[in-house]
Parts: C-alpha cells; structure tokens; sequence
C-alpha cells in the first residue's frame, strides 16, 4: 500500500536500512542528547512538508493529509474524506549520551474531529521512518 504521502516525503536517505525486522522502527542514537534528536525530528519533518503537531523532550508527532486516491478511498469517510498520515517517535534517555526512538505511523480518518479514527500503518511507513532515523543519525555523527 503506497499512497501519496510517501511520494510527498520522498526518500529520506540514500542509504539503505536494515532493520532487525521488516515492521522494526526501534533505533538507538550514540553520543548524542534527547534535544539534539528531537530537534532534528521537527527540522527533517517540517522539511518533508508535515505539519509538526507536538515536540516535547520526549516525544515528537507530526502529520499531513493525504489526498491520493488510494488512502482516500481506503480511510476516507462521509464526514471528512481525506485522511491524515501520523507519525509519532517516542524518545527516552537511555544515558551515556545514548537516546532510544520508537516510531509509529497512523492513518487518521476524520483527524482533527471528535470522531477520529487510527489506524495502524506502522509496517508500510517502516522504511521511510528508519530513513529518517539514518539520516538524523548521518547529521549528528557529521557535527560532532
């Protein structure tokens, strides 16, 4: 299932990632802090043209409607017709200059309303969301 947004997001890295597993967003960060991480997930989102949503020290969710025909049909509603594409990455200081990001993908229907809908979209987004996870570790080993 591929839909508009990740064609809006383009590829995230030229590198290719390998995973423990195909649905895997886990990843560790070396050397760095939670700011320095949080800080280069708003900056590369907003670059990718999402809207970034929530930042704090310990979780960063940003998202963009998706007007394709495919997520429109498939999560679209009566009430709001195009979905949303949510990306959340929960961060924790591991210590030692060491910082674990989860990230997660949802497919909004109806976002922003009373009556919103997620569903889970984790496994299709789990290569572009370890992209962004190679390319913000590749931009912090680079200004240290």
């Amino acid at each position: 299932m591929v839909f508009g947004v990740l064609a809006m997001l383009g590829s995230a890295s030229n590198q290719s990632v390998n995973p423990p597993s195909a649905a895997s967003t886990d990843f560790t960060f070396e050397n760095t802090t939670t700011k320095a991480v949080v800080d280069q997930l708003v900056s590369l989102n907003m670059s990718n043209g999402l809207t970034v949503t929530n930042a704090t020290d310990y979780m960063v969710i940003a998202q963009g409607l998706d007007r394709s025909m495919g997520a429109m049909m498939l999560y679209g509603s009566k009430y709001d017709r195009v979905p949303a594409l949510r990306l959340t990455y929960n961060i924790g200081n591991l210590g030692d200059g060491r910082v674990r990001v989860i990230g997660k993908a949802n497919m909004i229907t109806n976002p922003g309303s009373a009556h919103e809908q997620s569903s889970d979209f984790t496994s299709e987004m789990s290569g572009h969301i370890n992209g962004q996870l190679m390319t913000i570790r590749n931009q912090l080993q680079t200004k240290s």
